[in-house]
Protein backbone atom coordinates (compact mmCIF):
# COMPACT_ATOMS: atom_id res chain seq x y z
CA UNK A 1 0.00 0.00 0.00
CA UNK A 2 1.64 3.52 -0.85
CA UNK A 3 1.76 6.27 1.26
CA UNK A 4 0.26 9.05 1.17
CA UNK A 5 1.75 12.77 2.16
CA UNK A 6 -0.85 12.99 4.32
CA UNK A 7 -0.06 9.86 6.22
CA UNK A 8 3.29 10.89 6.78
CA UNK A 9 2.14 13.97 8.10
CA UNK A 10 0.15 12.24 11.30
CA UNK A 11 2.71 10.00 11.96
CA UNK A 12 5.17 12.66 12.09
CA UNK A 13 2.54 14.97 13.96
CA UNK A 14 1.99 12.12 16.62
CA UNK A 15 5.82 11.23 16.56
CA UNK A 16 6.32 15.21 17.36
CA UNK A 17 3.57 14.70 19.98
CA UNK A 18 5.01 12.23 22.03
CA UNK A 19 9.16 13.18 21.35
CA UNK A 20 8.90 16.88 22.58
CA UNK A 21 11.77 19.04 24.98
CA UNK A 22 10.29 17.68 27.81
CA UNK A 23 10.55 13.70 26.58
CA UNK A 24 14.01 13.91 24.68
CA UNK A 25 15.40 11.16 26.83
CA UNK A 26 13.31 8.58 25.46
CA UNK A 27 14.45 5.75 23.97
CA UNK A 28 13.42 4.34 20.30
CA UNK A 29 11.93 1.86 21.47
CA UNK A 30 9.77 3.87 24.22
CA UNK A 31 8.64 6.11 21.87
CA UNK A 32 7.14 4.16 19.68
CA UNK A 33 5.36 2.33 22.27
CA UNK A 34 3.87 5.60 23.60
CA UNK A 35 3.56 6.31 19.47
CA UNK A 36 1.76 3.04 18.97
CA UNK A 37 -0.50 3.88 22.11
CA UNK A 38 -1.71 7.10 21.02
CA UNK A 39 -2.66 5.76 17.61
CA UNK A 40 -4.74 3.14 18.86
CA UNK A 41 -6.51 5.77 21.49
CA UNK A 42 -7.16 8.03 18.85
CA UNK A 43 -8.79 5.21 16.53
CA UNK A 44 -10.39 4.06 19.99
CA UNK A 45 -11.86 7.33 20.23
CA UNK A 46 -13.23 7.81 16.61
CA UNK A 47 -15.08 4.88 16.98
CA UNK A 48 -16.51 5.46 20.21
CA UNK A 49 -17.74 9.19 18.78
CA UNK A 50 -18.76 7.61 15.53
CA UNK A 51 -20.95 5.31 17.13
CA UNK A 52 -22.65 7.66 19.62
CA UNK A 53 -23.65 9.52 16.25
CA UNK A 54 -25.17 6.85 14.57
CA UNK A 55 -27.21 6.61 17.69
CA UNK A 56 -28.24 9.39 17.94
CA UNK A 57 -29.05 9.74 13.93
CA UNK A 58 -31.25 6.68 14.60
CA UNK A 59 -33.12 8.07 17.60
CA UNK A 60 -34.32 10.34 15.11
CA UNK A 61 -38.38 9.78 14.76
CA UNK A 62 -39.48 9.63 10.88
CA UNK A 63 -43.07 11.10 10.61
CA UNK A 64 -44.47 11.92 7.35
CA UNK A 65 -47.28 14.86 7.42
Amino acid sequence: MPLSAGSIERAWSSFDFIHNRKRNRLTVACADTLISIFSNMKLVRRAAIQKVAEQQHDAIPWTWT
